[in-house]
Formats: structure tokens, C-alpha cells, sequence
């Protein structure tokens, strides 16, 4: 099989699994909260976004599509967690609010990125990446920690993350997605 034939079925099995986990992580707003399907579910799309990424490295097979497509599949992943958990947690307000204001910048974020490169700017910051595995981690955090503990940690990591993606979109001269935060938008200037 020619190396150009073997990129495509790479790029094609990529794609298909990122749709998967778009598609299935809706699945998780039908499951009850932290029951045995749910934490199946959770943990099946969420492996499926450390298999694209690796079968799509080891296979010389990504692309700028495919990044953003993972991208719009993480988004959706998170949405469809935090979505299906938080409901079933008895949060205090100031997390809610915390919640919010977390989204509105994440949104101007978005917004900004959309404005000045006329893409989906989301950056794969180290903090972003600690931010989503801390998302990821949410459910099991729930249980072992509580509902309040564990929102503040995420909160925590997910206002720095924000706000460095933010603050790297408004600064950046061009779109790069895989910048790895502020310092390394710093050492590149």
C-alpha cells in the first residue's frame, strides 16, 4: 500500500474516531450522573481523544482540519460533561458565578480568535491541556472529593487557562493553535 494511501486511511480513521467522541459525547446528557454507564461512556470518548491525536502523530496524518475538528470535539465533550454533572451537584452560587464568568471568557476567547484570524482559535496551551484533563478527571474528583472541592480545583485551572487564552489571542500576531502558553508565545517573539 503506497505511503499517500496509507495517510488518507490514517486521516479518515482519525476523523471518524474525533466524530465518535462528538457525536457520542451527547450520549452523556441521556446518562444519569456518575452510574456505571456514564463513567463507561465517559471514559470511552475520552480515550478517544488521546487515540486520534496519537494514531493521527504516529501516522504522519495531521492536518489543520483535523485539529480544529478535535477541537470542536473537545469543546462539545466538555459542554456535554460539565452539562450532565453539574445539575446533579449542589453547587454554592459563587461557583456558578465562577462557572459563567469562566464561559464568557472562553467566548471572547473564541471570539477574538474568530475576529482577527477568521478561524476557531483554540489554543492547545499546556494550560489548556491541564485544564481539560482536570475536566476529564471531574467525575472522579466528584466522587472521591465532593462537588464543591472538586469544581474549585477545576475552576481554579480552567480561569488561568482562560484567561492565558485570552490574553495570548488578543497578543498574537498570527494564529497559532499549538502555542504552549504565555512563555513559549514570549520565546517565539
Amino acid at each position: 500500500m503506497s505511503s499517500a494511501r496509507s495517510r488518507t486511511y490514517a486521516l479518515v480513521l482519525v476523523n471518524a474516531i474525533t466524530a465518535m467522541r462528538l457525536v457520542g459525547s451527547l450520549a452523556l446528557l441521556a446518562l444519569a450522573p456518575l452510574s456505571a454507564p456514564y463513567f463507561v461512556a465517559y471514559a470511552a470518548f475520552g480515550a478517544s481523544d488521546a487515540l486520534d491525536g496519537w494514531i493521527a502523530r504516529r501516522a504522519g496524518a495531521t492536518s489543520a482540519f483535523g485539529a480544529s475538528f478535535d477541537s470542536v470535539a473537545d469543546t462539545v465533550f466538555a459542554l456535554a460533561l460539565v452539562v450532565s454533572l453539574l445539575p446533579a451537584a449542589e453547587l454554592p452560587l459563587f461557583v456558578w458565578l465562577w462557572i459563567a464568568a469562566i464561559a464568557l471568557v472562553k467566548l471572547a476567547a473564541l471570539a477574538v480568535g474568530y475576529a482577527r484570524f477568521r478561524a476557531y482559535a483554540a489554543l492547545h496551551t499546556y494550560a489548556n491541556k491541564l485544564a481539560g484533563l482536570a475536566l476529564f478527571a471531574l467525575p472522579v474528583l466528584f466522587a472521591l472529593a465532593g462537588s464543591v472541592p472538586a469544581a474549585v480545583v477545576v475552576c481554579a485551572l480552567a480561569t488561568f487557562a482562560a484567561l492565558e487564552e485570552l490574553v495570548l489571542t488578543v497578543k498574537a500576531p498570527a494564529l497559532d493553535p499549538n502555542v504552549k502558553g504565555v512563555l513559549g508565545f514570549r520565546r517565539k517573539r
